[in-house]
């Protein structure tokens, strides 16, 4: 019951907030949106690569083949 009276309170708080300041709400959002467009604009190019990627296998760079060392025990010094 504590959270349902809370949940009032912080919706009737949010209504009265938006429209006591709503114009200051409305040049943020005017600020907001231009960044998360390029954000999401960022994140929607990896994507779009990574899912290229995994189709083609790979990008344009062929991958190297790295040999690793073995693990020859008669290398060692005992």
């Amino acid at each position: 019951m504590n959270s349902v009276l809370g949940g009032v309170v912080a919706l009737l708080f949010s209504i009265w907030g938006f429209v006591t300041w709503w114009f200051i709400f409305v040049d943020i959002f005017k600020g907001l949106v231009p960044v998360l467009l390029l954000f999401f604009g960022i994140a929607a190019i990896i994507s779009g690569l990574r899912q290229m990627q995994s189709q083609n296998g790979s990008l344009a760079t062929p991958k190297k083949k790295v040999e690793m060392p073995s693990d020859d025990s008669s290398d060692s010094e005992d």
